[in-house]
């Protein structure tokens, strides 16, 4: 069910299939204040489909995660298997993006970021509702994120949002990314600033035009 009022969809989408090579050990369940890392991912989403943001919650897991895919379950989400995660990210992205053909939007989450909050995902999915650009990203009071929650390298942002760029245009939709990451924010459309949970400022982006929604 939508938010009343809204009748296009967003679905959330959590992906957790990555080997955290550089980690050295199931990043995911690595502990953090009692809980797996991914807990905190995988909370925040739940509690915004049952909210009523999110009209779909799925989790990208790689072959064999029992794991993951059991606290995906216990957050209420199905769970889609990249069978090539060692592809990269963008592997699990267009696995994720390619389940939810039903869904107007998807609204992307990285496993490994354990300080995403209910309140800005509130707010970047009423950004998309107001037709605010293709791609939305917070910026968090004009600064990024505390560093090493899940931000990507320079390479690998620009290969995400190259790829969403390209989907959302085949596919019709928009796309919204909530992250900490401050590469992306320079690839993105439309930029919604937060503090303390409140919009306090926002910024259409010169570098592309976001290309208009159907419907």
């Amino acid at each position: 069910m939508t938010e009343a009022g809204n009748s296009r969809s967003v679905a959330g989408l959590v992906l957790a299939a990555g080997g955290a090579r550089r980690f050295g050990s199931a990043k995911l369940l690595a502990p953090l204040r009692g809980r797996p890392l991914v807990a905190y991912a995988l909370d925040v989403a739940g509690r915004a489909r049952g909210s009523g943001l999110l009209t779909d919650l799925r989790v990208v897991v790689a072959p064999g995660d029992e794991a993951v895919r059991a606290l995906a379950r216990e957050a209420g989400a199905s769970t889609i298997v990249n069978h090539a995660p060692d592809r990269g990210l963008s592997s699990s992205l267009r696995a994720g993006l390619a389940a939810l053909a039903d869904a107007d939007a998807a609204l992307v989450l990285l496993a490994d970021q354990p300080l995403v909050r209910l309140d800005v995902l509130a707010v970047l999915v009423a950004a998309w509702h107001e037709r605010l650009g293709v791609l939305i990203r917070p910026r968090y009071a004009g600064r990024p994120g505390e560093p090493g929650h899940g931000q990507l390298d320079s390479h690998r942002a620009q290969m995400v949002m190259t790829l969403l760029r390209r989907l959302v245009h085949e596919r019709d939709v928009l796309a919204i990314v909530a992250t900490h990451d401050p590469l992306m924010m320079e690839l993105a459309d439309h930029l919604v600033e937060l503090r303390d949970g409140e919009v306090v400022g926002e910024e259409e982006a010169t570098h592309v035009t976001a290309a208009p929604h159907a419907g």
